[in-house]
This record gives structure tokens, sequence and C-alpha cells, in this order.
């Protein structure tokens, strides 16, 4: 039967219902599939040892003759050893295999086979191979999987390699009619060799340099595409309208100069290049990136003050609650004569409502401010300068009524500035449908929120600039909806556009940005906000960890916080690393037992996520041991130090 890229990955000899399900669980439903499951990594088998030359730590392969095979116990619980002698002409190695029984029952005594691993010698000086790669062959030639460069691939529970590299030889009878989609003189410039051999020599190469060859042209069409996809998505957006926003000086320059700081060079220079795109008929697509701290969020609100002072809507959207509700105390803080709205899934509230003024892993009024001004001074933004600094330490212990004092500075910064008073300026609270109500009807100039504001029955009135945050963590479907939610009764509907502002603090090398983001211009932020301490990072050795614990302890007498950041939720015996939960029980038996230590992973609930980040927010833990969902961009003013 002729194989086709085409053919359904189950007609393949050896491929079942069961191996067929779970390779559709590696993305592999047809043969197509398979030849684009390209190797991780290769084995080097290309050497073919000698046992009568052999020396420590030599990797390669040795054909021979099974001279003798056992299944052996151990003194060690459930520990069995496969026990074997290789003769390959020369002498004899001996090789051992852990709990595998089944070889015995595989390989017997005069069976040629080839081994491959890395050689060493036991406790008696014998030569040894573990755990080899082995296969049954007539001759050397005849290895697949223990001779010359041996792809491995990424597998998945009941799949061996084995598996994956027998389907393969059958797949690449396919090879040849892939499309080759790279113009001929483009291939020659850039000396690319065709698709099909590119492809053949990825799974079947002959030497290293024959593989880094096929990965360099399949990767530079993967990069063409990518190219040719921006291209013609910025192409697209050129022909399509969006509002002019006008720049209003006085506001802005009202804005920035009541501002507690100076704004850095690089601030104002991404802020110019902003309100410059916004003013064009063209829409903006634009991304800001810039560490947490540099300012990023007070760049975007001076956007969003001339969108509104030219009539328009500006939303927001966080990829979490806990940055949505960062955001909006922030703003609200920015713009306290403003109508500032929040919308999740599970939050509905406008800026000076009752029910806007508290956390919402919080239950007052007075935690609420206190945090919001520490959200603001953490970043360099709203709240007077040196009372807390997350380079430099604390100057109060939360623990010891930081909060108060933090609410009466705020206060006295926001008085004498005549700018940034509390948010509660506006009375009343609002339900979910009236605060949609508003949206729609324009009353409420920035809306800040999740995936809830892209929901069908959130509609706005004249949207001119979408602000999203940590952009990466949306889908293009999602933007595009966002995108179209645009009502404006001066603009051609179907023609008009928001413009987008894209902010991240994931720090990307402006080549692969390029690359990867083609169709966004691109700002950054470099410089932090004057009086920040450089950011000091450094490798602990295992045998200093003592040492570390040491230094978080003085710094947590200081009244600093810390980040311990974990890979995993639970114990890996492949990975060897401590799980959150782990070092979690760790710390807060033997080497903190009378420090508050908090425990954040994403198998919590969210209200249980919000209570541990409030509390760590709030001063009440000094320590938060957690894994990566630590969200990028959270504002923990007091927290100096992340040990990972």
């Amino acid at each position: 039967m002729p194989i086709h890229l085409s053919t359904p990955i189950n007609t393949l000899t050896r491929v079942g219902k069961v191996t067929s399900g779970r390779l559709a669980k590696l993305g592999i439903q047809s043969v197509k599939d398979l030849l684009e499951h390209y190797p991780s990594r290769f084995e080097d088998y290309s050497r073919i040892l000698r046992t009568d030359q052999l020396a420590d730590q030599d990797t390669g392969s040795v054909f021979g003759v099974i001279a003798s095979i056992q299944v052996k116990k151990t003194s060690v619980k459930k520990m069995q050893l496969t026990e074997a002698f290789l003769d390959d002409g020369h002498g004899t190695i001996k090789i051992i295999w852990f709990n595998q029984p089944y070889i015995a029952q595989t390989l017997h005594e005069a069976d040629r086979v080839s081994i491959a691993g890395t050689v060493e010698r036991d406790f008696s000086g014998t030569w040894i191979m573990k755990n080899p790669n082995y296969e049954k062959v007539l001759t050397e030639k005849g290895a697949v999987h223990t001779s010359g460069l041996v792809p491995v691939y990424p597998a998945t529970s009941g799949i061996t390699q084995k598996q994956i590299r027998f389907l393969m030889t059958q797949a690449l009878e396919a090879v040849d009619e892939f499309t080759d989609i790279l113009p001929e003189n483009i291939k020659q410039e850039m000396h690319l060799i065709d698709k099909n051999i590119a492809i053949r020599r990825a799974h079947l190469p002959e030497s290293t340099q024959n593989y880094f060859a096929a990965i360099r042209r399949l990767k530079f069409e993967e990069l063409f595409l990518i190219q040719l996809i921006t291209e013609q998505s910025r192409a697209r957006l050129k022909t399509q309208s969006a509002p002019t926003i006008t720049f209003n000086e006085q506001k802005t320059k009202k804005l920035v100069s009541a501002l507690p700081f100076k704004l850095t060079d690089d601030q104002r220079r991404v802020a110019w290049q902003i309100l410059k795109d916004i003013q064009k008929q063209e829409p903006m697509n634009r991304l800001l990136q810039g560490e947490v701290g540099s300012g990023k969020t007070v760049v975007a609100a001076i956007a969003a003050l001339n969108a509104q002072e030219s009539g328009y809507q500006t939303a927001m959207m966080a990829p979490t609650e806990i940055l949505a509700f960062q955001h909006f105390q922030t703003i609200t803080n920015i713009f306290p004569d403003k109508t500032v709205a929040l919308l999740t899934n599970k939050y509905a509230r406008v800026s000076g409502s009752d029910n806007a003024k508290s956390d919402p892993a919080a239950g007052s009024d007075k935690t609420a401010n206190s945090e919001s001004d520490k959200t603001a001074n953490e970043s360099g933004r709203f709240a007077p300068s040196g009372l807390v600094a997350s380079a430099t330490g604390a100057k109060s212990d939360p623990a010891a009524g930081s909060d108060k004092t933090a609410n009466s500075e705020s206060g006295k910064t926001a008085n004498e500035s005549g700018r940034f008073a509390p948010s509660g300026l506006v009375a009343g609270s609002q339900s979910r449908a009236s605060i949609k109500q508003s949206i729609s009807d324009g009353s409420i100039h920035i809306i800040i929120g999740t995936h809830a504001i892209i929901q069908k029955d959130v509609a706005f009135n004249k949207l001119g600039l979408i602000i999203i945050d940590e952009q990466h963590r949306f889908g293009v479907n999602q933007r595009k909806e966002l995108k179209n939610k645009c009502q404006m009764s001066n603009v051609k509907c179907e023609m008009s556009i928001p413009h987008l502002l894209s902010m991240t603090a994931t720090p990307i090398p402006r080549s692969l940005a390029l690359t990867l983001y083609g169709d966004l211009d691109i700002s950054t932020i470099k410089q932090m906000p004057i009086g920040r301490k450089k950011i000091d990072t450094r490798v602990v050795e295992e045998k200093n960890r003592d040492k570390a614990y040491a230094f978080i302890r003085a710094k947590i007498s200081a009244g600093q916080q810390v980040f311990v950041v974990c890979p995993l939720i639970e114990e890996s015996d492949a990975l060897g690393v401590a799980s959150a939960t782990e070092e979690y029980g760790k710390l807060k038996k033997t080497i903190f037992p009378d420090i508050a230590i908090g425990l954040l992973h994403g198998r919590l609930k969210t209200d249980e996520k919000e209570r541990v980040m409030h509390e760590f927010k709030n001063g009440q833990t000094s320590v938060l041991v957690t894994t990566a969902v630590v969200e990028v961009g959270v504002d923990i003013p007091n927290a100096s130090i992340m040990m990972i």
C-alpha cells in the first residue's frame, strides 16, 4: 500500500487503536504530522568501540555475540539486575540493565546484537555498560537504534523511541510530496537545501553538519512564513481607519507636572512615540517593553488621558484578576476625577463607589487604600519617593502598621499636589448590569478588566484605545474580538479599528521581537526611576544554602519580604527538584519556623490565590513560596528578594 502525506497514521504497520490514540496526544494523526515531529536531540553513537581498546566514559556502540545472560536478585527490595556478557571478538564487556528482567526473555545466548551507551569500570575493574540501548542485528550496518546519530523524539507515555523511529522509516517514503515554498533564488542566495532533503536529514542525518544544515533550512522557512504573515497583517492594517486622538498638550503637561517624580528620558521618548501614533488615522499597533517598575503604566495612562480628552474610551485588559485589580488601583490614583470601571468575571466596580475601594481579597476600605498607595510607589509612580522601594528595601515594617503610614503619606502628597487624591470622588455603587450600561453609553471613560470585557454583552460607545498587559497571554482571536467592539458614530464601523498598545515585562531581544511581532512597532523602556538600586543576581551553590537562608532572615528582620519560586507543584524524581509544597513545608518547619510563610500555586482556587496574595502584599506573610503562577508585573513593593 503506497504511503502519502495524507495517509492516516493508523494505517501504518504496527499502529493499532491504542498506539494511534497515544500518537494523537503528540499531535500526530497523519504521515505529514509524523514527518514534522522532529527530534529534540541526538545520541551520538557514531564511534564503534572495541573491547580491547576501551577508555573510561567512552561513548559509542559495541557489536558482538551474547556470551551469557541472566536475571539476578539483589539485596535492595524490588531491585532486579539483568546481567549479560557481550563478546565482540576482541574481548568481553559486562552489561547491566536495572529492573528490566524482560530483556532476558528477548535476548539469548549466541544472539548477535549491537549495544550503545557509555563505558565505565565497576568496583572490580571490569568494563561495564549500564542500561545501554540494544537491538538484534546481523551486521554492524544493520543497526538503527545503536549506531551513528540516533534521534531522540518528544514522546508520551506508552510510546517508545524505537516505535517512533520504526514508524518514521515508513513515513519517509512520502517525503518527496512536500511542496517547497521557498523561491529558487532565495535558496541559492542563502545556500539552502531542498525541503524534502532537509526533512530526511533531520530524521536520519549522516553527520552533525548534515543535521544542522537541515535544521537551518527548516527554521528559515518557518521564519520566512512568519515574515510573510506579519507583512500581510501590517499591509491590511494600513488600509483601515482609526480614530484621530489629538494631543492635548495642556492636560498632558498638567498630569506630568503633578506627578511626585520626574519621568525618565525613556518614558518621555516612548510616550511621545505613542502620542504621535494615535494622532494618525492609521491604527497604532505598538509593543511596549519594560521591566516591572520601569513605569509602563504611567506611559499608558498618558495615552488614555489624551483618548478621553478627544472623546474616546480606553479599554485596558490584563490576563488575571490580580493584575486587573492592580491596574484599577493605579489608574484610579492617577485619575481621581475620571470614571474608571473594573470588570472581571468575578468583580464589577466603579472608581469612587463603596465596592471599588476594597481589595477583592480584603475586607476594608483602609486596606484597599494602603494597598493602592503601595502599588503606586513600587513602580515609582504616585506615592512619595522613598516610602517603600522594592530594590532598596522598606523604611517601615509592614507588620507594624506600615499600611497606616502609607495611607497618611499618600494623602499628604495628594493634598500638596492637588491632583492625586484617594479614589472616592464618585459616590454610590453600581451593579454589573449598570456598569455595562455606563460603558455602552460612554459615561465610563476607562474600562479595566480581564477576558470579561470581550464578552458579547459588553459593548463600548466610542472605543479609541486598547491597552493589553502581558499581551502574549492573549490569543490573536481575543485581541481581534476586543478590536471589533468599536461603535463610533463618526467613523464607518466596518472600517474603523481602535489603536492598540501591548505591554510586557518579559524582556524580548529586539531582533527576536521584530521576528515574532513584525506587525508591531516596538518601544522599550530601559531606564529605571531615579533612586532605584541595581538588581543584583547571584548563583548560590548547594553548600552555601545556609548562608542564603541567613541572608534572607536578616532582610526579613529589616522589614523586607521574599519570594521563593519553585518550578513544580509536586516532587519529580526525574527532575530532582523541590516542589513548592515540599519547599514550603521545609521552610515552615525547619528553616523559618518563627516567620509567617504563604504558599501559592496554580491548583489553588481563585479566592484562595487572592487571599494568599493579599496577605503577602499586606505584610501579613514575610515569605511567599510559589510556582511560576506568580504573575509577571505584580507589584509587591516590599518584596526585595527572589530566591529561585
